[in-house]
Protein backbone atom coordinates (compact mmCIF):
# COMPACT_ATOMS: atom_id res chain seq x y z
CA UNK A 1 0.00 0.00 0.00
CA UNK A 2 2.60 2.63 0.72
CA UNK A 3 4.51 1.55 -2.83
CA UNK A 4 1.51 2.27 -4.25
CA UNK A 5 0.89 6.23 -2.54
CA UNK A 6 4.67 6.78 -3.05
CA UNK A 7 4.51 6.09 -6.62
CA UNK A 8 1.30 8.12 -7.34
CA UNK A 9 2.50 11.02 -4.96
CA UNK A 10 6.01 11.22 -6.61
CA UNK A 11 4.69 10.89 -10.51
CA UNK A 12 2.25 13.91 -9.15
CA UNK A 13 5.13 15.43 -8.31
CA UNK A 14 7.54 15.21 -11.08
CA UNK A 15 4.87 16.70 -13.60
CA UNK A 16 4.26 19.24 -11.32
CA UNK A 17 7.34 20.27 -10.96
CA UNK A 18 8.71 19.64 -14.49
CA UNK A 19 5.94 21.71 -15.64
CA UNK A 20 6.84 24.36 -13.66
CA UNK A 21 10.47 24.26 -14.62
CA UNK A 22 9.58 25.53 -18.10
CA UNK A 23 8.00 28.90 -16.69
CA UNK A 24 10.63 30.04 -14.30
CA UNK A 25 11.77 33.86 -15.11
CA UNK A 26 14.74 33.34 -12.48
CA UNK A 27 17.38 31.03 -12.53
CA UNK A 28 16.82 29.94 -8.69
CA UNK A 29 13.47 29.30 -9.35
CA UNK A 30 14.30 26.93 -12.50
CA UNK A 31 17.31 25.34 -10.48
CA UNK A 32 15.28 24.77 -7.11
CA UNK A 33 11.77 23.33 -8.72
CA UNK A 34 14.46 21.10 -11.20
CA UNK A 35 16.36 19.78 -8.02
CA UNK A 36 13.30 19.38 -6.53
CA UNK A 37 11.89 17.43 -9.85
CA UNK A 38 14.86 14.66 -9.45
CA UNK A 39 14.44 14.46 -5.85
CA UNK A 40 10.68 12.82 -6.85
CA UNK A 41 12.16 11.22 -9.29
CA UNK A 42 14.61 9.08 -7.24
CA UNK A 43 11.90 8.51 -5.23
CA UNK A 44 10.01 7.02 -7.26
CA UNK A 45 12.53 4.52 -8.11
CA UNK A 46 12.90 3.72 -4.34
CA UNK A 47 9.16 3.37 -4.33
CA UNK A 48 8.79 1.16 -7.52
CA UNK A 49 11.70 -0.64 -5.82
CA UNK A 50 9.54 -1.41 -2.53
CA UNK A 51 6.65 -2.20 -4.44
CA UNK A 52 8.63 -5.01 -6.53
CA UNK A 53 9.85 -6.30 -2.99
CA UNK A 54 6.67 -6.40 -1.75
CA UNK A 55 4.96 -8.50 -5.07
CA UNK A 56 7.75 -10.93 -5.22
CA UNK A 57 7.46 -11.40 -1.33
CA UNK A 58 4.16 -12.36 -1.59
CA UNK A 59 4.73 -14.43 -4.78
CA UNK A 60 7.23 -16.69 -2.98
CA UNK A 61 5.72 -16.50 0.14
CA UNK A 62 7.20 -19.02 3.05
CA UNK A 63 8.93 -20.99 -0.34
CA UNK A 64 11.83 -18.03 -0.58
CA UNK A 65 14.54 -20.52 0.82
CA UNK A 66 14.00 -23.24 -1.57
CA UNK A 67 13.83 -20.64 -4.66
CA UNK A 68 16.71 -18.38 -3.09
CA UNK A 69 19.19 -19.00 -6.09
CA UNK A 70 16.66 -18.57 -8.83
CA UNK A 71 15.80 -15.09 -7.45
CA UNK A 72 19.34 -13.80 -6.87
CA UNK A 73 20.34 -15.17 -10.29
CA UNK A 74 17.43 -13.24 -12.12
CA UNK A 75 16.94 -10.28 -14.21
CA UNK A 76 14.38 -8.77 -11.85
CA UNK A 77 16.66 -8.70 -8.59
CA UNK A 78 19.37 -7.31 -10.71
CA UNK A 79 16.73 -4.65 -11.85
CA UNK A 80 15.55 -3.70 -8.40
CA UNK A 81 18.93 -3.42 -7.06
CA UNK A 82 20.15 -1.37 -9.90
CA UNK A 83 16.96 0.54 -9.37
CA UNK A 84 17.21 1.32 -5.69
CA UNK A 85 20.56 2.22 -5.59
CA UNK A 86 20.14 4.89 -8.30
CA UNK A 87 16.88 6.18 -6.71
CA UNK A 88 18.68 6.49 -3.30
CA UNK A 89 21.95 8.29 -5.05
CA UNK A 90 19.78 10.59 -7.29
CA UNK A 91 17.95 11.67 -4.07
CA UNK A 92 20.88 12.24 -2.03
CA UNK A 93 22.77 14.32 -4.64
CA UNK A 94 19.72 16.17 -5.75
CA UNK A 95 19.07 16.86 -2.14
CA UNK A 96 22.85 18.02 -1.06
CA UNK A 97 23.44 20.16 -4.41
CA UNK A 98 19.94 21.89 -3.40
CA UNK A 99 20.92 22.36 0.07
CA UNK A 100 24.56 23.59 -1.72
CA UNK A 101 22.67 25.89 -3.94
CA UNK A 102 19.89 27.22 -0.87
CA UNK A 103 22.59 28.46 1.09
CA UNK A 104 24.70 30.46 -1.72
CA UNK A 105 21.67 32.11 -2.11
CA UNK A 106 21.15 33.13 0.72
CA UNK A 107 24.98 34.31 1.21
CA UNK A 108 24.04 37.92 -0.18
CA UNK A 109 21.49 38.51 2.34
CA UNK A 110 23.72 37.11 5.59
CA UNK A 111 26.63 39.30 4.20
CA UNK A 112 24.66 42.29 4.39
CA UNK A 113 22.90 41.60 8.10
CA UNK A 114 26.09 41.18 9.26
CA UNK A 115 26.96 44.45 7.90
CA UNK A 116 24.05 46.40 9.61
CA UNK A 117 22.21 46.64 6.36
CA UNK A 118 18.78 46.66 5.67
CA UNK A 119 17.97 43.72 2.99
CA UNK A 120 14.85 45.33 1.57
Amino acid sequence: MIAIISTLVNLASIVLYFGHVKRHKTLSGFVNDSFIALIALGDLAVGIYIGTIFSYDLWYGDDYCSSRLEWLSGVTCGFIGVTSTFGTQLSLLSMTCLSVFRIFSLKPCYHLLIMGRKMY
